[in-house]
This record gives structure tokens, C-alpha cells and sequence, in this order.
């Protein structure tokens, strides 16, 4: 996630240094393991978990994930479909908004 500093602002966003502290990560967060899901997520997928959901949050939904081979690509999608906001979804239909998902491996 980039996200520039609220205290770079001004000419100090233009210097090398406030560019690479603009470039910094600020992590993601770590989501929650699905409860309908068995098989046990690892940390870092929990993290990349929490970067999906934020990646569906906004208005233009969806992302690119693009691990490395072996890294869980397959269990992460399958968690972010099973940690859908139910009452969200349901809105969501409701309103005539698309509920489908597009996975392409």
C-alpha cells in the first residue's frame, strides 16, 4: 500500500527523501481466517487476505494477486469469496449490482 505521510506536503514531497518516504509500505492489514474455511491460512496469507478485501472494498472492485508459484494463491481467493460481507452481498443484489467473481489462474 503506498501511501504518502500527512507531513510531506509542500516542496519536502519533491525531494529524493520525501519520494522514497512516499514509496514506503505501510503493510496491510491481517484478516480474519474465514470460519467456513478448514484448512489453516498462514500469516502472510492472512496478510495478503487483508490486501484483497481492502482491494474489494472501494467502488471498482477487484486485483491482480501475483505470488510466487506455492505461496497459496488458490486458498487466498478461496478465503476472500468465503469472507464476503453477507449483508453486503445481499444489498448489493438487492440494488441490481453484479455478485459475480472472476478467478483466472
Amino acid at each position: 500500500v503506498l501511501q504518502c505521510s500527512p507531513e510531506l506536503v509542500g516542496e519536502a514531497a519533491f525531494t529524493s527523501a520525501g519520494i522514497f518516504r512516499a514509496l514506503e509500505s505501510t503493510g496491510h492489514p491481517t484478516a480474519e481466517q474465514p470460519a467456513e474455511m478448514e484448512l489453516q491460512l498462514y500469516p502472510v496469507q492472512l496478510q495478503t487476505l487483508g490486501w484483497a478485501r481492502g482491494k474489494e472494498a472501494g467502488a471498482t472492485r477487484g486485483g491482480a494477486l501475483v505470488d510466487e508459484m506455492g505461496f497459496g494463491k488458490t486458498q487466498i481467493i478461496a478465503a476472500l469469496v468465503l469472507s464476503d460481507d453477507k449483508a453486503q452481498l445481499a444489498q448489493r443484489v438487492a440494488s441490481g449490482e453484479s455478485r459475480a467473481t472472476l478467478v483466472v489462474m
